[in-house]
């Protein structure tokens, strides 16, 4: 049994209706595609104009590439901004579903978050970029894992070339002590207190300038207030960090404390 033509008529019409349908979504799609890479672009071009070019990036512009390291709470990766070409690290850290360790990951995230900021702010206020510490391009979520974009440092850490080229000279070690003494001293002046200062979280910019990196030890001084939180890396802990709690506990002076130990092992290798 045929179906009649008028039927094959209407469906035939339903066809060609459905697929003029796609075809205009789909070139409406590519539109909207084509008009936020053009607007991504052009605020590109006004953000290099002014002198700001991390302004403004989120995470999906990122592409992911290889680990670059990871530490006790995080893993950091490196990005290329796909408009810019610029390289960006990522930190992430997983969320654990044990309540006490999610919150503890959240203290810390939170507070270098914070710091991040607060450095960038004060240079803003200054007129200038912060030669110092790694700042802080954008932040979010993904998933389960909060994140944190910085931009990358291709020169690796200090640690690296303590390893690779052996104890430094004299006017090397100078050099970078010198570096960091300035950095502590700026956080000191906006009442920070590093306190994890060791080659690891010493970066080098691929100009081969040191800058501090990875705030979450870190913490605000209150007036004259001390500290009492026992944290750090053990080798570089002043002796005061070590015996704070009863005690009279410890104040930005533990920070120079660190930085002569780190100075023993650029001279020794030793700590």
């Amino acid at each position: 049994c045929s179906a009649k033509p008028g039927a094959r008529a209407r469906v035939s019409c339903g066809n060609h209706s459905s697929s003029g349908m796609m075809r205009t979504q789909k070139k409406s799609s590519a539109t909207s595609d084509w008009m936020a890479a053009a607007t991504g672009f052009s605020l590109r071009t006004l953000r290099e104009t002014a002198g700001r070019g991390d302004e403004g990036i989120q995470l999906h512009q990122l592409q992911r590439g290889p680990e670059l390291g990871s530490g006790a709470c995080g893993i950091v990766h490196l990005a290329r901004d796909i408009l810019s070409g610029r390289v960006y690290a990522i930190k992430s850290f997983h969320m654990p579903e044990e309540e006490a360790k999610r919150k503890t990951i959240l203290r810390y995230l939170d507070r270098e978050r914070e710091i991040l900021r607060l450095l960038a702010e004060a240079d803003r206020a200054r007129g200038s970029r912060n030669r110092w510490f790694v700042h802080l391009v954008c932040a979010g979520q993904e998933g389960d894992k909060m994140q944190l974009v910085m931009p990358a440092c291709l020169g690796g850490e200090l640690w690296n070339v303590l390893n690779e080229f052996g104890a430094m000279s004299e006017a090397e070690a100078r050099f970078y002590m010198a570096c960091l003494t300035l950095a502590l001293q700026r956080l000191h002046t906006l009442g920070i207190v590093y306190r994890d200062l060791k080659p690891e979280n010493v970066l080098l910019r691929h100009d081969g300038w040191p800058i501090i990196a990875d705030f979450g030890l870190s913490s605000f001084m209150l007036g004259e207030k001390p500290l009492y939180s026992l944290c750090g890396t053990p080798e570089f802990m002043a002796p005061e960090v070590i015996g704070a709690t009863g005690s009279a506990g410890y104040g930005a002076a533990a920070d120079w404390w660190s930085l002569g130990v780190l100075l023993c092992q650029c001279l020794t290798l030793n700590t």
